[in-house]
This record gives structure tokens, sequence and C-alpha cells, in this order.
């Protein structure tokens, strides 16, 4: 089954335009197919970085350490 897709409209520099296609073309993709790829990654990035802050939260608690000084 095909995933929908839902076109949107954003605002960029133009400079920043001039590198997403310049990337796309090294990389043989459209512009549309940087541009997602390179959202779900931050969007991984960012989920991964508050598990293991979470994570690390509660190991920190679990060996009583309250503040940056105690590590």
């Amino acid at each position: 089954m095909k995933a929908k897709v839902k076109t949107i409209n954003i605002c960029l520099s133009s400079e920043l335009v001039k590198q997403i296609d310049r990337k796309a073309e090294e990389e043989f993709r459209s512009r549309s197919e940087l541009i997602r790829e390179a959202t779900l990654s931050y969007i991984q990035t960012k989920n991964n970085w508050a598990v293991l802050q979470y994570d690390l939260s509660l190991r920190a608690k679990k060996m009583k350490i309250k503040s940056e000084d105690q590590v």
C-alpha cells in the first residue's frame, strides 16, 4: 500500500535552496527526496536523544547523582 503524500509550502533562503539543489544533484535525487530524508533524520536524532536523556536521568537517580559536578 502506497503512503499518502501531502504537498506543503515552506520558506527557505535562496542560498539554502541552492545548497539543497547542489546536494540533490550530487546524489542523483530530487529536492523532495533530500528534504524528506533530512527531515526524517532530524526527527529520529531528536527522538534518540530524548530516549538517551531519559535513560541516563533514570540511571543518575539510581546512583543518587544530583548534579553535573557529581558525574
